[in-house]
């Protein structure tokens, strides 16, 4: 099961169609597959071993893990966010975040960015104007 073993993890990771990554309760990138590094600007393989800091925003990392914190999301398995991961060249990549504990080894992390989205907020948000 991926939501039970890193293995299992790690097997979805290569199988999902999104950019996705499996990364220890400590922060350290396990296995980023291959759509991670394209949008990321990363090489094949490039980000496997390395903190997760090396790709994301300092500032929305720790809010985000300051957010976890609070006793509403503690037990939480599951969660889903607006997110930024920054690109190897410094461009932010702005989108969606989802992340499932791994037990209590680690997680796994999808990303969706929000440029790959059929229909935007904003655009939503207009069309429901009319």
């Amino acid at each position: 099961s991926p939501f039970k073993s890193i293995d299992g993890a790690k097997k979805l990771c290569e199988r999902i169609g999104y950019a996705c990554m499996v990364v220890t309760s400590n922060h350290q990138i396990i296995k980023a597959n291959q759509a991670m590094h394209d949008l990321l600007g990363w090489d094949k393989n490039e980000l496997n071993g390395k903190p997760a800091h090396a790709i994301n925003d300092i500032v929305i990392m720790s809010k985000i893990g300051e957010l976890c914190q609070k006793p509403e999301h503690v037990g939480k398995d599951f969660m889903i966010t607006k997110y930024v991961y920054v690109h190897k060249d410094g461009t932010r990549i702005y989108g969606q975040m989802d992340a499932a504990k791994i037990g209590s080894d680690g997680f796994l992390v999808v990303f969706h960015p929000e440029e790959n989205c059929l229909i935007t907020y904003d655009e939503i948000t207009e069309l429901l104007k009319k």
